[in-house]
Protein backbone atom coordinates (compact mmCIF):
# COMPACT_ATOMS: atom_id res chain seq x y z
CA UNK A 1 0.00 0.00 0.00
CA UNK A 2 2.77 2.68 0.97
CA UNK A 3 4.50 1.58 -2.11
CA UNK A 4 1.41 2.12 -4.30
CA UNK A 5 1.40 6.04 -2.52
CA UNK A 6 4.76 6.36 -3.06
CA UNK A 7 4.54 6.17 -7.04
CA UNK A 8 1.56 8.07 -7.41
CA UNK A 9 3.37 10.71 -5.07
CA UNK A 10 6.59 10.20 -7.31
CA UNK A 11 4.14 10.55 -10.46
CA UNK A 12 2.44 13.88 -9.59
CA UNK A 13 5.97 15.33 -8.17
CA UNK A 14 8.01 14.57 -11.31
CA UNK A 15 5.30 13.46 -14.03
CA UNK A 16 6.83 10.27 -15.10
CA UNK A 17 5.06 6.71 -14.33
CA UNK A 18 7.00 3.71 -13.24
CA UNK A 19 7.49 2.16 -16.29
CA UNK A 20 8.68 5.27 -17.82
CA UNK A 21 11.47 5.36 -14.56
CA UNK A 22 12.28 2.17 -15.73
CA UNK A 23 12.75 2.70 -19.55
CA UNK A 24 14.81 5.32 -18.36
CA UNK A 25 16.99 3.16 -15.95
CA UNK A 26 17.65 0.62 -18.71
CA UNK A 27 18.24 3.74 -21.05
CA UNK A 28 21.21 4.82 -18.94
CA UNK A 29 22.35 1.58 -17.91
CA UNK A 30 22.87 0.95 -22.19
CA UNK A 31 24.23 4.20 -22.58
CA UNK A 32 26.81 3.41 -19.99
CA UNK A 33 27.78 0.28 -21.23
CA UNK A 34 28.16 1.28 -24.72
CA UNK A 35 30.27 4.11 -23.72
CA UNK A 36 32.80 1.66 -21.93
CA UNK A 37 34.51 1.07 -24.98
CA UNK A 38 34.83 4.67 -25.66
CA UNK A 39 36.54 5.26 -22.39
CA UNK A 40 38.75 2.27 -23.01
CA UNK A 41 39.93 3.29 -26.33
CA UNK A 42 40.41 7.01 -24.85
CA UNK A 43 43.02 5.71 -22.74
CA UNK A 44 45.30 4.80 -25.44
CA UNK A 45 47.22 2.12 -27.14
CA UNK A 46 50.28 0.12 -25.04
CA UNK A 47 51.43 -2.94 -26.77
CA UNK A 48 54.63 -5.14 -27.17
CA UNK A 49 55.29 -7.81 -30.36
CA UNK A 50 58.35 -8.97 -30.07
CA UNK A 51 60.25 -9.50 -32.96
CA UNK A 52 64.25 -10.19 -34.51
CA UNK A 53 66.67 -7.68 -33.43
CA UNK A 54 67.12 -6.86 -37.20
CA UNK A 55 63.28 -6.67 -37.88
CA UNK A 56 61.50 -3.98 -40.34
CA UNK A 57 59.04 -1.71 -39.01
CA UNK A 58 57.12 -0.19 -41.34
CA UNK A 59 55.38 3.19 -39.46
CA UNK A 60 52.07 4.82 -41.56
CA UNK A 61 50.40 7.87 -39.77
CA UNK A 62 48.21 10.36 -41.71
CA UNK A 63 48.73 13.45 -39.17
CA UNK A 64 50.52 14.07 -36.01
CA UNK A 65 54.05 12.87 -34.98
CA UNK A 66 55.95 9.72 -34.91
CA UNK A 67 58.77 9.73 -31.97
CA UNK A 68 60.95 6.41 -32.52
CA UNK A 69 64.08 5.71 -30.23
CA UNK A 70 65.69 2.22 -29.61
CA UNK A 71 66.97 -0.55 -26.33
CA UNK A 72 68.58 -3.92 -26.59
CA UNK A 73 65.25 -6.07 -26.44
CA UNK A 74 64.33 -7.99 -28.98
CA UNK A 75 60.20 -6.26 -29.49
CA UNK A 76 59.08 -3.21 -30.43
CA UNK A 77 56.55 -1.38 -28.11
CA UNK A 78 54.13 1.10 -29.46
CA UNK A 79 52.32 3.90 -27.27
CA UNK A 80 49.86 6.20 -29.00
CA UNK A 81 46.71 8.26 -28.11
CA UNK A 82 43.51 6.89 -29.76
CA UNK A 83 40.42 8.69 -30.80
CA UNK A 84 36.71 7.57 -30.88
CA UNK A 85 36.67 7.11 -34.92
CA UNK A 86 40.31 6.04 -35.26
CA UNK A 87 42.31 2.72 -34.65
CA UNK A 88 45.85 1.99 -34.00
CA UNK A 89 46.84 -1.61 -35.48
CA UNK A 90 50.06 -3.62 -35.29
CA UNK A 91 50.18 -6.27 -37.58
CA UNK A 92 53.16 -8.76 -37.71
CA UNK A 93 55.89 -9.92 -35.58
CA UNK A 94 59.53 -11.68 -35.83
CA UNK A 95 61.00 -10.41 -38.98
CA UNK A 96 58.27 -7.59 -39.55
CA UNK A 97 56.07 -5.52 -38.11
CA UNK A 98 53.18 -2.87 -39.53
CA UNK A 99 51.60 -0.11 -37.69
CA UNK A 100 48.86 1.82 -39.34
CA UNK A 101 46.44 4.09 -38.16
CA UNK A 102 42.90 3.58 -39.70
CA UNK A 103 39.84 5.62 -39.34
CA UNK A 104 36.65 4.01 -39.77
CA UNK A 105 35.25 7.60 -40.91
CA UNK A 106 37.48 8.58 -43.10
CA UNK A 107 40.91 10.59 -43.22
CA UNK A 108 42.41 9.74 -39.69
CA UNK A 109 42.50 12.53 -37.16
CA UNK A 110 46.01 13.25 -36.16
CA UNK A 111 47.89 11.12 -33.25
CA UNK A 112 51.14 10.87 -31.62
CA UNK A 113 53.29 7.70 -31.44
CA UNK A 114 56.24 6.95 -29.38
CA UNK A 115 57.59 3.67 -30.52
CA UNK A 116 60.66 1.62 -29.48
CA UNK A 117 62.48 -0.39 -31.42
CA UNK A 118 65.91 -2.70 -31.03
CA UNK A 119 68.94 -0.88 -32.09
CA UNK A 120 69.23 -2.51 -35.44
CA UNK A 121 65.75 -2.25 -36.92
CA UNK A 122 65.21 -0.89 -40.37
CA UNK A 123 62.29 2.00 -40.30
CA UNK A 124 60.20 3.12 -43.25
CA UNK A 125 57.89 5.84 -42.03
CA UNK A 126 55.04 7.08 -44.02
CA UNK A 127 52.50 10.29 -43.43
CA UNK A 128 51.36 13.26 -45.38
CA UNK A 129 51.38 15.84 -41.65
CA UNK A 130 53.71 13.79 -39.64
CA UNK A 131 56.38 15.09 -37.75
CA UNK A 132 59.57 12.31 -37.03
CA UNK A 133 61.79 11.83 -34.72
CA UNK A 134 64.28 9.12 -34.42
CA UNK A 135 66.88 8.20 -32.25
CA UNK A 136 69.57 5.25 -31.82
CA UNK A 137 68.37 3.08 -34.65
CA UNK A 138 71.33 1.83 -36.43
CA UNK A 139 69.33 0.35 -38.88
CA UNK A 140 68.18 2.67 -41.66
CA UNK A 141 65.97 4.84 -42.03
CA UNK A 142 63.65 5.96 -45.16
CA UNK A 143 60.87 8.05 -45.06
CA UNK A 144 58.26 8.58 -47.75
CA UNK A 145 56.93 12.11 -49.11
CA UNK A 146 55.31 14.43 -46.44
CA UNK A 147 54.58 17.85 -45.54
CA UNK A 148 55.69 17.37 -41.78
CA UNK A 149 59.61 17.99 -40.24
CA UNK A 150 61.90 14.82 -39.87
CA UNK A 151 64.66 14.92 -37.45
CA UNK A 152 66.91 11.78 -37.09
CA UNK A 153 69.80 11.50 -34.21
CA UNK A 154 72.81 8.85 -34.31
CA UNK A 155 71.21 6.80 -37.19
CA UNK A 156 72.74 4.48 -39.82
CA UNK A 157 72.50 4.73 -43.32
CA UNK A 158 70.07 7.24 -44.08
CA UNK A 159 68.84 5.28 -46.88
CA UNK A 160 65.82 7.62 -49.05
CA UNK A 161 64.47 10.37 -46.99
CA UNK A 162 62.08 11.33 -50.22
CA UNK A 163 60.79 14.94 -51.04
CA UNK A 164 59.14 16.28 -48.19
CA UNK A 165 57.64 19.92 -47.12
CA UNK A 166 59.59 19.94 -43.91
CA UNK A 167 62.88 20.56 -42.47
CA UNK A 168 65.88 18.01 -42.77
CA UNK A 169 67.83 17.74 -39.55
CA UNK A 170 70.61 15.10 -39.45
CA UNK A 171 72.78 14.63 -36.42
CA UNK A 172 75.35 12.16 -35.28
CA UNK A 173 74.90 9.53 -38.20
CA UNK A 174 77.09 7.36 -40.19
CA UNK A 175 76.70 5.25 -43.34
CA UNK A 176 75.70 6.98 -46.40
CA UNK A 177 73.37 9.12 -46.13
CA UNK A 178 70.49 10.28 -48.75
CA UNK A 179 68.22 13.35 -48.30
CA UNK A 180 65.55 15.25 -50.80
CA UNK A 181 63.60 18.10 -49.59
CA UNK A 182 60.97 20.56 -51.94
CA UNK A 183 60.50 23.64 -49.76
CA UNK A 184 62.61 23.68 -46.82
CA UNK A 185 65.97 22.82 -45.87
CA UNK A 186 68.35 20.45 -44.62
CA UNK A 187 70.77 20.38 -41.95
CA UNK A 188 73.64 17.48 -41.40
CA UNK A 189 75.75 17.87 -38.69
CA UNK A 190 78.45 15.04 -37.86
CA UNK A 191 77.95 12.67 -40.79
CA UNK A 192 80.72 10.21 -41.44
CA UNK A 193 79.94 8.67 -44.89
CA UNK A 194 78.56 9.17 -48.06
CA UNK A 195 76.15 12.21 -48.55
CA UNK A 196 74.06 13.32 -51.42
CA UNK A 197 71.88 15.93 -50.52
CA UNK A 198 69.34 17.38 -52.76
CA UNK A 199 66.18 20.46 -51.88
CA UNK A 200 64.20 22.90 -54.53
CA UNK A 201 63.41 25.90 -51.96
CA UNK A 202 66.16 25.81 -48.80
CA UNK A 203 69.32 26.00 -47.96
CA UNK A 204 71.63 22.88 -47.32
CA UNK A 205 73.98 22.93 -44.59
CA UNK A 206 76.83 20.51 -44.36
CA UNK A 207 78.67 20.49 -40.74
CA UNK A 208 81.02 18.47 -39.25
CA UNK A 209 81.08 16.15 -42.30
CA UNK A 210 83.97 13.08 -42.65
CA UNK A 211 83.77 11.63 -46.25
CA UNK A 212 84.95 11.07 -49.30
CA UNK A 213 81.50 11.51 -51.79
CA UNK A 214 79.58 14.41 -50.67
CA UNK A 215 77.08 16.21 -53.36
CA UNK A 216 75.11 18.88 -52.30
CA UNK A 217 72.55 20.54 -54.78
CA UNK A 218 69.91 23.33 -54.23
CA UNK A 219 67.71 25.31 -56.60
CA UNK A 220 66.86 28.09 -54.40
CA UNK A 221 69.21 28.56 -51.59
CA UNK A 222 72.86 28.91 -50.07
CA UNK A 223 75.59 25.98 -49.53
CA UNK A 224 77.58 25.59 -47.00
CA UNK A 225 80.22 22.85 -46.08
CA UNK A 226 82.49 22.37 -43.45
CA UNK A 227 84.18 18.98 -42.90
CA UNK A 228 86.92 16.71 -44.83
CA UNK A 229 88.46 16.73 -47.71
CA UNK A 230 90.22 13.92 -48.36
CA UNK A 231 92.71 12.64 -51.02
CA UNK A 232 90.89 11.02 -54.03
CA UNK A 233 87.74 12.63 -52.73
CA UNK A 234 84.89 14.10 -54.98
CA UNK A 235 82.89 17.51 -53.81
CA UNK A 236 80.26 18.94 -55.57
CA UNK A 237 78.11 21.36 -54.75
CA UNK A 238 75.50 23.47 -56.69
CA UNK A 239 72.99 26.26 -56.35
CA UNK A 240 71.09 28.45 -58.57
CA UNK A 241 70.13 31.43 -56.36
CA UNK A 242 72.73 31.33 -53.60
CA UNK A 243 75.40 31.03 -52.28
CA UNK A 244 78.11 28.57 -51.97
CA UNK A 245 80.66 28.39 -49.27
CA UNK A 246 83.10 25.48 -48.74
CA UNK A 247 86.04 24.80 -45.93
CA UNK A 248 89.06 23.47 -47.16
CA UNK A 249 91.73 22.46 -44.59
CA UNK A 250 95.46 23.46 -44.92
CA UNK A 251 97.65 21.04 -46.89
CA UNK A 252 94.45 19.61 -48.72
CA UNK A 253 95.40 18.03 -51.78
CA UNK A 254 92.46 19.21 -54.10
CA UNK A 255 91.57 20.01 -57.72
CA UNK A 256 89.69 23.01 -57.50
CA UNK A 257 86.95 23.99 -60.65
CA UNK A 258 84.14 26.59 -59.76
CA UNK A 259 82.56 29.12 -62.20
CA UNK A 260 79.57 31.45 -60.93
CA UNK A 261 77.91 33.49 -63.63
CA UNK A 262 76.24 36.52 -62.11
CA UNK A 263 78.26 36.07 -58.72
CA UNK A 264 81.88 36.34 -58.09
CA UNK A 265 84.49 33.81 -56.95
CA UNK A 266 86.90 34.49 -53.52
CA UNK A 267 88.88 33.00 -51.19
CA UNK A 268 89.74 34.02 -47.31
CA UNK A 269 93.49 32.24 -48.04
CA UNK A 270 96.14 32.78 -50.29
CA UNK A 271 95.82 30.60 -53.97
CA UNK A 272 98.51 29.42 -56.44
CA UNK A 273 99.11 32.28 -58.33
CA UNK A 274 97.47 32.69 -61.92
CA UNK A 275 94.19 31.14 -60.09
CA UNK A 276 91.78 33.64 -60.65
CA UNK A 277 89.96 34.43 -64.08
CA UNK A 278 89.77 38.30 -63.08
CA UNK A 279 91.83 40.79 -62.06
CA UNK A 280 91.06 43.85 -59.52
CA UNK A 281 88.84 45.41 -61.78
CA UNK A 282 87.14 42.44 -63.01
CA UNK A 283 85.42 40.47 -60.78
CA UNK A 284 87.02 36.86 -60.43
CA UNK A 285 83.77 34.25 -61.83
CA UNK A 286 86.07 31.40 -62.84
CA UNK A 287 89.00 29.41 -60.83
CA UNK A 288 90.79 26.00 -61.84
CA UNK A 289 93.54 25.51 -60.05
CA UNK A 290 95.11 22.52 -57.61
CA UNK A 291 96.01 22.53 -53.74
CA UNK A 292 98.84 20.20 -53.09
CA UNK A 293 98.99 17.06 -54.90
CA UNK A 294 95.19 18.10 -56.31
CA UNK A 295 94.38 14.55 -55.29
CA UNK A 296 90.90 15.47 -54.36
CA UNK A 297 88.15 17.30 -56.90
CA UNK A 298 86.14 19.73 -55.86
CA UNK A 299 83.41 21.48 -58.09
CA UNK A 300 81.39 24.52 -57.14
CA UNK A 301 78.57 25.88 -59.75
CA UNK A 302 76.02 28.62 -59.06
CA UNK A 303 74.27 30.62 -61.15
CA UNK A 304 73.54 33.82 -59.33
CA UNK A 305 75.56 33.65 -56.10
CA UNK A 306 79.16 33.32 -54.86
CA UNK A 307 81.54 30.85 -54.50
CA UNK A 308 83.40 31.38 -51.23
CA UNK A 309 86.67 29.10 -49.95
CA UNK A 310 87.49 29.48 -46.43
CA UNK A 311 89.03 27.23 -43.64
CA UNK A 312 87.47 25.50 -41.09
CA UNK A 313 85.78 27.54 -38.44
CA UNK A 314 84.76 30.20 -40.75
CA UNK A 315 82.18 28.76 -42.69
CA UNK A 316 78.91 27.16 -40.48
CA UNK A 317 77.65 29.62 -37.27
CA UNK A 318 76.89 26.05 -35.03
CA UNK A 319 74.16 26.52 -32.01
CA UNK A 320 75.53 27.29 -29.10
Amino acid sequence: MNGVLLNRALTIVTGVTPRRRRRALVTRVLALTTLAPLAACAQGTDTTVSVQPNARVQIQNFAGSVTVRSWDRSAVRIVAGNTPRDEVRVRGGGAAVEIVTVSRTGVPAPLDYEITVPARSSLDIGGTYTDISVEGVRGWASRKAHQGAVTLRGVHRVNSLKPGEGVITVHDATGRVEVNGVNKGLVLRNVSGDIAAETVNGSIVLDGIESSDVEAVTVNGRVAYEGTIRDRGRYRFGTHSGSITVSVPERSNATVAAVTYQGTFSSRFGLPAGALNGGTTTPARRANFALGSGSAKIEAESFQGNIVLARPGDVVERPR
